[in-house]
């Protein structure tokens, strides 16, 4: 069976999000092309229901706001640590990954389409403490969750464009539980498809329109670097 918190490969991002050129800077910073940041993200974007803020790709924060107008529904906001989100996660930054460093691809930070959040909690390569509810809504809307890489990065969400909550993997951290009624993801193109087969009946409808890991100013130049149910309302996310 497919894991959940399968990620994409460099080709299936540019495939989604268009290819940008970059430059080196200093240590492991890079420097993104303005011109296709300035197209692509939403910058200084603050979020419904759960304040968090940050510079998103447009499309991971309308995924995001969903995600997170379902978490408040739920009755999880206290499980958003706020405060430690807005001011050590984030969404875009500028760098290459930072187990390879300049020898591999940016980091999906750079592409704006992975934030962090609840960092003090879940340090890459602790055990995660993410509630597995908000992780199974994350899912949901459309990501991938990085408390089962290797190492463990529980603080870590990144945007898939599909919905993972109904796969059946056993996954070491937030196992899905069982089915849940069909989600619509976010695309580029503005267009939605289902790609969720549930046989579940939907029985609520919601319609919802993404964190910089250490700063959410406007636009840069330069940027320097568990529970056990899940969510059964219906996400049709734009």
């Amino acid at each position: 069976l497919p894991s959940p918190d399968a990620t994409l490969g460099l080709g299936e991002v540019k495939a989604l999000f268009g290819e940008y050129s970059f430059r080196p800077t200093v240590g492991n910073s890079i420097l993104v092309d303005r011109r296709w940041s300035l197209r692509k993200m939403s910058w200084s974007f603050r979020y419904k229901d759960i304040k968090i803020k940050n510079n998103c790709l447009t499309v991971v924060a309308k995924a995001i706001q969903g995600a997170l107008s379902e978490i408040k529904a739920s009755g999880l906001s206290r499980e958003i640590d706020v405060k430690n989100s807005n001011r050590y996660g984030g969404c875009f930054v500028g760098r290459y990954n930072k187990l390879s460093r300049s020898f591999a691809a940016p980091s999906r930070h750079a592409w704006g389409m992975a934030f962090d959040i609840n960092t003090a909690q879940n340090p890459q390569g602790g055990i995660p403490a993410m509630n597995c509810k908000v992780v199974r809504i994350f899912r949901k809307w459309g990501f991938a969750w990085g408390g089962n890489f290797w190492p463990a990065d529980g603080m870590h969400f990144e945007y898939v464009g599909e919905p993972r909550d109904t796969l059946g993997y056993a996954s070491t951290y937030c196992r899905n539980v069982k089915s849940t009624p069909p989600t619509t993801v976010p695309s580029e193109s503005s267009t939605t498809t289902s790609t969720s087969t549930s046989t579940s009946t939907p029985t609520t409808s919601t319609t919802a329109p993404l964190v910089v890991e250490t700063s959410t100013t406007v636009a840069p130049v330069v940027v320097t670097s568990s529970s056990s149910s899940s969510s059964t309302s219906v996400a049709t996310i734009p």
